[in-house]
């Protein structure tokens, strides 16, 4: 598929760079994206799903971790310094992983909302 064709669900900045921000796409790859890198290019491209990556938000605490979800009804959650699997998946939603975000009161709990009208 041509990269024109692609649609990006969603873009986050890094709460801890002013030049990173992260990607979810149709294709189910995240991106990581560093504006200050000459090349241009992804500074990690991750299959986080086999079907459409819906969102994504990073973790207000910890500098390396990303939360994703998906088409398949999973969240799961990545740390950047070591992404060849996820820290965590979790399959609590009948739906789509419509929405996630990470508290910026505490360190370990995010929130999904499904497209099956629930809040996890």
């Amino acid at each position: 598929m041509p990269v024109s064709d692609l649609i990006v669900y969603q873009a986050a900045w890094s709460p801890h760079s002013a030049f990173t921000y992260a990607s979810a796409s149709q294709d189910g790859i995240m991106q990581l994206w560093d504006m200050q890198a000459d090349n241009q290019k992804p500074q990690i491209y991750l299959a986080a799903s086999e079907n459409e990556l819906l969102c994504i938000d990073w973790a207000k605490y910890a500098t390396n971790m990303v939360v994703t979800g998906s088409s398949d009804c999973k969240t799961r959650g990545w740390d950047l310094r070591n992404y060849s699997q996820p820290v965590f998946e979790i399959i609590d939603h009948g739906h789509a992983v419509k929405k996630v975000k990470f508290s910026p009161f505490h360190p370990t709990t995010f929130a999904s909302v499904s497209y099956d009208t629930t809040l996890r």
